[in-house]
Parts: C-alpha cells; sequence; structure tokens
C-alpha cells in the first residue's frame, strides 16, 4: 500500500519537474523567482529522502520482521517508534 502512494508521488514530483523544467529558472528570470524554484527543489528532496529510507530501509526489515513473528505464531505490537516487540496473539 505505501510503495504505491509513494509511486504516485514520485509521479506528482516528475510531472512538477517536467512543468518547471528540472526545477531550473529562466536565464532572466528574478531573484524571488529563483528564491522560489529553489525552494522547490528543496521541497522535492525531503519526501524523496523519506521514500527512500521507507522503501530501501524500513519496509524491508518490517517484511524479515514479519516473516519472524508468522513463523513463531507471533504478531507485532509496536510499543513506541524505537522498537518493536513480538507477542502472543489474541484469541
Amino acid at each position: 500500500m505505501m510503495m504505491h502512494e509513494h509511486d504516485d508521488e514520485g509521479e506528482r514530483f516528475r510531472r512538477i519537474a517536467a512543468l518547471s523544467n528540472g526545477c531550473a529558472p529562466p536565464s532572466d528570470g528574478c531573484n524571488t523567482y529563483r528564491a522560489a524554484f529553489a525552494l522547490l527543489q528543496e521541497f522535492e528532496q525531503d519526501p524523496h529522502t523519506h521514500i527512500h529510507l521507507e522503501n530501501n530501509i524500513l519496509f524491508p526489515k518490517a517484511v524479515v520482521l514479519e516473516g519472524v513473528a508468522r513463523k513463531h505464531g507471533r504478531t507485532i505490537a509496536v510499543r513506541s517508534t524505537r522498537y518493536l516487540k513480538l507477542r502472543a496473539p489474541v484469541a
């Protein structure tokens, strides 16, 4: 589900890049125009980093953890944003 959402966001950013000439202001653009394009490029980088971390680090680890939990007949309980704990399934 989230990977699909990430694909949608990627498509939105590709569209923005196409409409803005890769976030490059025109050569005759004023300083405000240049600043706006610089902020647009910075704005694109934050979600890009977020998506990379989830797709390439968090999601693969979650898949492994889910497999371990299922192997041991357990479910995954989130106790905090720092760690996950395996527990027996609730009947």
